[in-house]
């Protein structure tokens, strides 16, 4: 049985979150290829919308639809941790 904290003890990647040519819209194809990237290259664990600076960067409702974007796309094949901070006082 694995310890609790062992989870926290494997490689997890800040990904950036890719847009489109506007620079405004999360492009999902883009995140896409992103997560398979970090995933093809033996990562444990993908964070998105993170300090990378995405969680500053769009709407709650653009950061629900990344993350459920990532969710479906990764289909457990990793951890995804999702990424919650706001710039807000």
């Amino acid at each position: 049985m694995a310890r609790q904290h062992d989870l926290w003890s494997r490689v997890f990647t800040y990904i950036p979150t890719p847009t489109r040519d506007d620079g405004a819209a999360i492009d999902e194809d883009g995140l896409r290829e992103t997560i398979d990237y970090q995933i093809e290259n033996g990562i444990d664990g993908v964070c998105v919308l993170g300090s990378t600076g995405g969680n500053g960067s769009f709407s709650d409702d653009e950061m629900m639809a990344a993350t459920a974007v990532a969710a479906k796309h990764v289909d457990g094949r990793v951890a995804l941790v999702a990424g919650t901070g706001a710039r807000t006082t």
